[in-house]
C-alpha cells in the first residue's frame, strides 16, 4: 500500500482496510475493526507475535485475579488445592478465561498443576 499523502489518500487507505465504510454520502465505522492479517500481508514473524499479544491481552484479568488472589488473599502459598470452579468464584472471570490464563502461567513457568481425578 502507498502512504497517504493528502487527506483523501487517508480517506481511501481507512476504506481499504476496512476501517471506516462510506456509503451514501454516510461515513461510519464498524464496532469491531479487522485484524490486521485480514487486511494486510503480515510476516510470519509480525503475526505470532500479534498473536501472542492478543493472548496476552485476553488473559491479562484473569492472569490479575489470580494473582491478587493468590498474593493478597492467600499470603504467597507453595500449594492451593482447588477447582476451576472456585477459582471462576473468587476472580469473578469467566472459565475460558481462567483456564488460558492457568495455561499461560504454566507456559511461563510460574505455576504447575496437577489433576486429582
Amino acid at each position: 500500500m502507498r502512504i497517504p499523502t493528502t487527506i483523501r489518500g487517508l480517506a481511501q487507505t481507512m476504506l481499504d482496510l476496512g476501517l471506516v465504510a462510506h456509503q451514501d454520502g454516510v461515513w461510519s465505522m464498524p464496532e469491531v475493526f479487522p485484524l490486521p492479517e485480514d487486511t494486510l500481508t503480515v510476516p510470519k514473524p509480525v503475526l505470532a507475535r500479534l498473536r501472542r499479544m492478543r493472548h496476552f491481552a485476553y488473559t491479562e484479568p484473569a492472569d490479575l485475579a489470580l494473582v491478587h488472589h493468590l498474593i493478597d488473599d492467600l499470603d504467597y502459598p507453595e500449594e492451593v488445592f482447588t477447582s476451576l470452579d472456585r477459582l471462576v468464584a473468587i476472580t469473578g472471570v469467566d472459565i475460558e478465561k481462567v483456564q488460558a490464563a492457568l495455561d499461560q502461567l504454566v507456559e511461563i513457568g510460574d505455576a504447575q498443576l496437577t489433576s486429582t481425578a
